[in-house]
């Protein structure tokens, strides 16, 4: 299975010496049973969020890659597209948004595009669409049963127990933060790998 995590933008990474402490403590839980992939968010602008500095990107991309780990990221504008593909990453991330789904349209041919959507068949190959429910947290009810790619907003480890998926992302942060919308009930803590990596 492929763990995707979810690391956030730039209010859950406001430098590298925090991002390079999220990857240490997931590092020092990797039984490496599953191969996770680490995933940022970049984009110029998306209120509440704060966007993640790009040398921030650039220095733990090659940090987890020492460590033997992927970095990616989800795009949001055709910017931030660009700067992630000069990294030649793993795959590109589109967020369950319509609005973005033009991006798919810019990504070189050979490199793979996961998107986030309700409609798993709205894609054609080589696109790989992650179920979504856009809900944070969500239930596990919201998301249909008999996939193989989920994007989980759920609290904990339901779904992932639950359905068995070959794909996961989770959000995860160092800890919680009322500030940071991307660190909600449905965003693991480091601690909350243990008994699943």
């Amino acid at each position: 299975m492929q763990l995707i995590l979810d690391i956030g933008s730039g209010k859950s990474l406001p430098d590298f010496r925090t991002g390079r402490r999220l990857i240490d403590e997931v590092a020092k839980r990797d039984s490496k049973k599953y191969q996770i992939v680490f995933k940022t968010q970049l984009f110029q602008s998306a209120p509440p969020n704060t966007p993640l500095a790009w040398d921030v990107f650039d220095r733990l991309f090659d940090y987890a890659k020492q460590g033997g780990y992927d970095l990616t990221s989800s795009v949001f504008d055709i910017g931030s597209l660009n700067f992630l593909l000069s990294y030649h990453p793993v795959f590109v991330k589109i967020a369950c948004r319509p609005d973005l789904y033009y991006l798919i349209g810019e990504v070189q041919r050979k490199v793979p595009v996961y998107v986030s959507t309700s409609e798993s068949s709205w894609f054609p190959a080589p696109v790989t669409c992650m179920i979504c429910v856009p809900k944070y947290p969500a239930d596990i009810k919201d998301y249909p049963f008999g996939y193989e790619v989920y994007s989980d907003h759920t609290v904990g480890w339901e779904l992932f127990r639950t359905y068995n998926p070959r794909i996961l992302e989770k959000h995860i942060v160092l800890e919680r933060d009322p500030d940071n919308p991307d660190s909600g009930p449905f965003a693991i803590l480091p601690e909350d790998l243990e008994g699943i990596i």
